[in-house]
């Protein structure tokens, strides 16, 4: 049995490359107003492609549904 599904890692990988690159930003200017937002968008959009990851793996309903809850709280903030 397989840990995770072949389609399942591009969310994973995008998400870790999401983060570093809002830390990165965020580094370059830490008191920078405009850096400490974008780091936020990165992180929520990070939130939103690492709870896509694990529905991918899900198995039963009930962690379905968890993973979806936190999906929706990623994607409801990337707007802002």
């Amino acid at each position: 049995m397989d840990l995770f599904s072949t389609y399942s890692l591009l969310p994973l990988v995008s998400s870790v490359v999401v983060v570093v690159l809002g830390f990165f930003v965020w580094l370059k200017r830490p008191r920078d107003m405009l850096a400490i937002l974008f780091f936020l968008y990165c992180f929520t959009i990070a939130l939103w492609l690492f709870g896509t990851f694990h529905l991918f793996n899900a198995v039963a309903d009930e962690d379905a549904i968890f993973w979806y809850r936190i999906i929706y709280i990623g994607v409801n903030f990337v707007p802002i």
